[in-house]
């Protein structure tokens, strides 16, 4: 037995489940505006296009953000270059032991 796949419900779950994926501070592009991802909700998500140091404000800062609707999502574009990858975390001592001759240098780990 086969289920169609394109049935209106699991559209809805596969974006569901994209969305999900998306974490608060990744850069995307929408629609010529770059940025990055402010609020993540069921019917809209926020892209943070400026941040501007305002001290007068509650919170110090003023923010610009475009609310992008569930039924524009697919316009959606995760920005890559902007978005750190493959950052070297450990900065702690490096102990020799037996084998480590074997694996490659510690810049290309």
């Amino acid at each position: 037995m086969t289920i169609n796949l394109l049935l209106a419900n699991a559209l809805q779950i596969e974006m569901r489940n994209i969305l999900k994926s998306l974490e608060l501070g990744t850069y995307i592009k929408f629609r010529g505006e770059t940025g990055y991802i402010s609020f993540v909700g069921d019917e809209y998500i926020t892209l943070c296009t400026h941040e501007t140091v305002t001290p007068e404000t509650l919170h110090g800062k003023t923010f610009c953000n475009v609310l992008i609707y569930a039924q524009d999502w697919e316009d959606i574009e995760i920005d890559e270059s902007l978005y750190p990858r493959n950052v070297r975390n450990y900065h702690g001592k490096i102990v020799e032991h037996p084998g480590n001759d074997l694996l490659p240098p510690i810049e290309e780990r």
